[in-house]
């Protein structure tokens, strides 16, 4: 059996056979498919849950005329994503939690144990 080239799709997924096919009117009916799958990523996403990371955001301060800022969270957990949204017609929405933990390294008068922030002065 040959299926015409506007019975199946063959996508990332896999092949699609369309509802439209002529020659496949049941499901559970047997097909016999040969294709070759182009080069390709496999990436494991949400593995590391619960691994703890430094972050650090660098950037700018509009609020204070554009000045330089850095802030260092010295060690954060982040939760599973609340929010993976891959399939839309903008950019991907990723909303992520944390907690931001205390670094006992980080000892001291007046020296977080959580963060560090660094403003370029005015």
């Amino acid at each position: 059996m040959t299926l015409t080239v506007s019975e199946y799709e063959i996508n990332s997924a896999g092949l699609f056979i369309s509802a439209n096919s002529t020659k496949i009117d049941e499901d559970g009916t047997p097909v016999e498919v040969s294709y070759t799958t182009s080069a390709g990523y496999n990436i494991q996403a949400l593995v590391g849950v619960g691994e703890e990371y430094r972050v650090v955001f660098a950037g700018k301060n509009f609020a204070r005329n554009g000045k330089g800022l850095k802030v260092v969270m010295y060690r954060v957990v982040f939760s599973p994503t609340k929010e993976l949204g891959l399939i839309s017609d903008e950019f991907a929405k990723l909303t992520l939690t944390a907690k931001v933990l205390s670094d006992d390294t980080k000892t001291g008068t007046d020296i977080s144990a959580f963060c560090q922030i660094d403003m370029e002065a005015v």
